[in-house]
C-alpha cells in the first residue's frame, strides 16, 4: 500500500525567461513489498525498472526514509538510504527503486532553465556524481513541503517563489560538508581567499605588498596567486587593479580632484599609466568620464557602481 501527491506545473514564457522553473513535485510513501512506482506518472515521467526512464529536465529526489537501489548511465548500481539524495539530468538514462522488505519516503522535484544549465556547464552538478547526502533533513523537508504547498491546485501559484525554493534546495545540498571529499580544507581556504578578497577590494587606495598578504592568510605567494586566480577568476594584482578603477570612477564622478592627485591617491606610477589603465577598463578617457557628470548624471552614477 503507498500515499502519493504529485503536482505537475506547466510554466509560462514569461517564468521560463527567469531562468529556472520548476515543473513538478511529490511526496509518496511506498511500504514495504508495495508497487514501485505507486501510482502511474503522466507521459514522460512514468518507468518501469525493466527499461529505466529518461528525462527531459533536471530533477532532485530526496529519500526522507528507507532504503533502496539507484543505477544511472554514468554510475553503476548502488545501494542508497535515508538522507541521501539523487540529482537526475536531462537526457541520463536512470532507475531507482526501494528495497520489497523496506519500502521508503520519498519527495521530488523537477526543474528546467537556463540557469540550471549553467550550473552543469559549471561543474556545480554533473552526472558523473549523482549522489548528494543530506544528514540534517531540517535544511531540506522543510523546502519540499513548502514547494508542494505552494504547487497545491488550491494555492495561488507563485512560481517564482517555488523557483527560489529549488534553488536554495540545491545550494545548501551543494554546500554540505559531506558532499565535499575535502570539506575542512575547502572551507579553510576559501575562507582565507575571501578575507583576502574582501581586503583587496576595501583597500583600493592602499599599495598592496601582494607576497605580505600572503603570507598574513598563511600561504607561499605562489600558491596565494595559483589559489586566489582559480577562485576569482583574476590574479590579485588584477583584482586589486580593478578595484582601484572602481573606486577611480567614483573619485571623478564625486569629486573635483585634479587627475594627479587621485592617481598619487590611488597609488599610480603616474597620471598617463592611470589614463591608460582607465581607458584600457572602460574606452574613455578620465576627463571624458568625468564629463558625463554633466551630460548625463544618472548614467554616470549607474556605471560607477552608485
Amino acid at each position: 500500500m503507498a500515499s502519493q501527491v504529485s503536482h505537475y506545473i506547466t510554466p509560462s514564457s514569461r517564468e521560463k525567461a527567469w531562468g529556472l522553473y520548476v515543473t513538478g513535485v511529490g511526496h509518496a510513501t511506498v511500504r514495504a513489498n508495495g508497487p514501485y512506482p505507486p501510482v502511474a506518472h503522466p507521459a514522460g515521467y512514468d518507468f518501469q525498472w525493466e527499461r529505466g526512464r529518461i528525462l527531459e529536465e533536471f530533477a532532485i529526489l530526496y529519500i526522507l526514509n528507507g532504503s533502496g537501489i539507484f543505477e544511472s548511465a554514468h554510475q553503476s548500481a548502488r545501494d542508497i538510504h535515508a538522507g541521501d539524495c539523487l540529482m537526475l539530468f536531462p537526457g541520463e538514462w536512470h532507475r531507482y527503486r526501494p528495497e520489497k522488505t523496506s519500502g521508503w519516503e520519498e519527495y521530488w522535484v523537477t526543474f528546467q532553465g537556463s540557469l540550471a544549465e549553467s550550473w552543469r556547464k559549471a561543474n556545480f552538478i554533473r552526472p558523473q556524481k549523482p549522489l548528494l547526502l543530506s544528514e540534517n533533513e531540517r535544511l531540506v523537508l522543510p523546502l519540499f513541503e513548502e514547494m508542494l504547498r505552494l504547487a497545491r491546485p488550491q494555492t495561488l501559484r507563485n512560481p517564482l517563489e517555488t523557483a527560489a525554493l529549488c534553488h536554495l534546495l540545491l545550494s545548501r545540498l551543494l554546500s554540505a560538508p559531506e558532499n565535499s571529499a575535502h570539506a575542512s580544507l575547502s572551507s579553510s581556504r576559501d575562507k582565507r581567499l575571501h578575507e583576502a578578497g574582501d581586503y583587496l577590494r576595501m583597500n583600493p587606495e592602499i599599495d598592496v605588498e601582494l607576497a605580505r598578504l600572503a603570507r598574513r592568510f598563511g600561504m607561499s605567494y605562489s600558491t596565494f596567486r595559483r589559489e586566489f586566480t582559480k577562485y576569482f577568476g583574476n590574479s590579485p594584482d588584477r583584482f586589486h587593479q580593478n578595484a582601484r578603477t572602481a573606486r577611480l570612477k567614483r573619485l571623478l564622478i564625486e569629486t573635483d580632484l585634479p587627475l594627479k592627485e587621485i592617481a598619487e591617491r590611488l597609488h599610480f606610477s603616474s597620471e598617463f599609466y592611470m589614463m591608460q589603465v582607465f581607458k584600457r577598463h572602460t574606452g574613455l578617457t578620465p576627463t571624458q568620464w568625468r564629463r558625463r557628470r554633466e551630460t548625463d548624471p544618472d548614467r554616470a552614477k549607474a556605471a560607477a557602481g552608485m
